[in-house]
């Protein structure tokens, strides 16, 4: 009966470790997409920016003008993707074990992390149009 305990508890730890590496991959390639996609927005409006500062706007306004954009696409599309990610909650309940699935990681970290990553992709071209 150990022997068959074990094997069950073993079944569900190779399990949670799957969809863990799974999930990890996953927010990775968010990262990485949502950062490309940003980048190259951003860097498409160089001359924009340049014809901005040109006429005479401050470059301190521009750069906060590309980086709310930003921002504000980010909260969008989360807030999409949150709702989403709550309404499909119900379907993974079983599979967690020790943990709720509507837990503050999952809805509070997840959001900063993205709104911290289209942050650093819009600041880097901004200031390199600024210059």
């Amino acid at each position: 009966m150990a022997d068959v305990a074990h094997e069950a508890e073993w079944n569900g730890r190779l399990s949670a470790r799957f969809l863990t590496t799974l999930t990890l991959i996953g927010v990775g390639l968010v990262i990485a997409g949502l950062y490309a996609v940003t980048a190259h927005a951003v860097s498409q409006r160089r001359r924009e920016f340049a014809i901005r500062i040109a006429l005479g706007a401050r470059s301190r306004r521009v750069l906060g003008s590309v980086l709310g954009e930003g921002l504000v696409l980010t909260a969008i599309g989360g807030a999409i993707g949150l709702a989403g990610a709550w309404a499909l909650t119900r379907a993974l309940e079983g599979l967690l074990y020790g943990i709720t699935s509507h837990g503050p990681p999952t809805f509070v970290i997840a959001p900063l992390l993205l709104l911290a990553v289209a942050h650093a992709a819009g600041l880097r071209p901004a200031r390199l149009a600024q210059a």
